[in-house]
């Protein structure tokens, strides 16, 4: 069960507020408006989800970064770091039956608020973990077809997964021809692009190929409300490509590495 800290502001009696608290790594607020739940870090949308239709996926980056599939269609192992509300690994794990899912959340606080009101069920197939992403990696295990990163503090990615140092860790959890898919938010050029080219710069440092693609532009009338509610994603994916492997006879085919953004999909592999 979620509960309000004592340092929490009480909402309770707001209307449509369900969860206003301060956890050891955010400011969570969960709350209905209309048809939807929503799930906020600080004011940042994280997640939302359809109450009639949980699996549907409300928010375009979540739509977008699916498309990793496309490089690895058979995938059978997926890594997930950041949880939210849970959008994407309740999505895969109700469209493909055969799929192990890991998700990875530092929080303990959104991993209850993702099972008690964004229709989250951990089984045998989908084990969430409470602990640091990076640390996950580092321990032995399985390796994994696709590695899902989405983890944000508020609307910053922890530094310590922004490293080339991780990116190379991540690398070696993957298996042959495997990829990685990473939700950034930024904007392709100007001011704020800046997170957004430093991110380029260091996962190719590990993955030398990188499309980008924009997942959530909007018109310049509209960019007011969209630095308010601070919504503008951008989604990346990469994965692994050397010369050891293009030396390689039984490497014939170059593993997939691209970048998304928040709404035009459109990834390709070399």
């Amino acid at each position: 069960e979620v509960r309000r800290s004592a340092s929490a502001t009480d909402l309770a009696t707001t209307a449509g507020v369900l969860v206003h608290q301060d956890s050891f790594y955010h400011h969570i607020r969960v709350f209905e408006e209309g048809e939807a739940r929503y799930m906020d870090f600080d004011n940042l949308r994280q997640s939302a989800v359809t109450i009639a239709d949980p699996s549907d996926l409300r928010l375009a980056y979540t739509r977008t970064i699916l498309l990793g599939l496309a490089f690895r269609p058979a995938a059978r192992e997926v890594l997930l770091i950041g949880l939210g509300g849970g959008s994407i690994p309740r999505r895969l794990h109700r469209d493909i039956p055969d799929l192990r899912i890991d998700a990875v959340e530092i929080d303990p606080t959104v991993i209850q608020a993702a099972e008690r009101f964004f229709y989250l069920r951990p089984d045998d197939r989908l084990r969430v973990h409470a602990v640091d992403g990076r640390l996950f990696v580092l321990r032995p295990g399985r390796s994994y077809d696709l590695a899902f990163l989405d983890a944000y503090n508020s609307d910053t990615i922890p530094f310590h997964l922004a490293t080339r140092e991780f990116y190379r860790e991540l690398k070696q959890r993957l298996a042959p021809g495997g990829a990685i898919v990473s939700n950034i938010i930024g904007a392709l050029a100007g001011p704020r692009s800046r997170l957004l080219r430093a991110m380029v710069k260091t996962i190719q440092a590990e993955f030398p190929q990188v499309y980008l693609l924009p997942v959530g532009l909007r018109p310049r009338r509209d960019r007011r409300e969209e630095r308010r509610r601070r919504e503008r994603r951008w989604t990346a994916a990469s994965s692994p490509s050397s010369a050891a492997s293009r030396s390689s006879p039984s490497a014939t085919r170059a593993t997939p590495s691209f970048f998304y953004g928040p709404a035009i999909s459109a990834c390709a592999s070399s």
